[in-house]
């Protein structure tokens, strides 16, 4: 074989690619896409379950809260008045309206530990008022919760269907439905572990 006939077939070789290599570059945007997609059909699926589960709320944002009274008349109480006095979540304080005459002091550990639910639920006390807020939140963990548990899902199983029933029955268990209209940090903490797990 002569050296021009050798750098032929090197070149030849080096350009070659194996067979379906090409095809599976394409297709992993491809998949992406696909699966990126899967994720607007099972938001409106767990947004229009978080509706229907918490109804009337939904109705009336500003005036109506999903659950009993108890305790999330205390954190609506609690929120409020951390909003009206300027008071920061996690550091030392004492609110004089609670707990007259010496006042209730800030949970400090308590805020500290539920950081990841408390600060947005403060935020959302702050911007839209401590009741818009907190069902804000509320219909948020639901959906939330069973979009991480779907992409968890999904990753596991490889099926969009077995993940959409999966986050569904995450979502909304009665165990999530009791904590939810209790309290609302808990139906948050569902959104983290999955993430975590994942």
């Amino acid at each position: 074989m002569s050296a021009e006939g050798a750098r032929q077939v090197i070149g030849q070789t080096a350009g070659a690619r194996p067979a379906g290599r090409a095809d599976s570059r394409l297709a992993i945007p491809a998949a992406r896409a696909s699966r990126r997609a899967q994720l607007a059909p099972a938001a409106s699926l767990y947004v229009l379950g978080a509706l229907l589960q918490t109804w009337p709320m939904p109705a009336h944002p500003a005036t109506t809260i999903d659950g009993p009274d108890g305790d999330a008349f205390t954190s609506l109480a609690d929120m409020r008045e951390m909003v009206e006095h300027h008071l920061v979540p996690s550091v030392p304080g004492t609110n004089q309206d609670l707990a007259a005459p010496e006042g209730a002091r800030t949970p400090c550990a308590l805020y500290v530990a539920t950081w990841t639910s408390l600060l947005p639920r403060w935020g959302a006390a702050a911007a839209f008022g401590p009741v818009v807020g907190r069902n804000l939140l509320v219909l948020s963990g639901y959906v939330l919760s069973g979009l991480a548990m779907f992409l968890l899902a999904r990753r596991l199983s490889w099926s969009a269907a077995a993940a959409l029933v999966a986050g569904w029955a995450f979502a909304f268990s009665q165990l999530a439905f009791a904590k939810g209209q209790v309290h609302v940090d808990y139906v948050h903490n569902g959104v983290h572990t999955p993430v975590r797990t994942a």
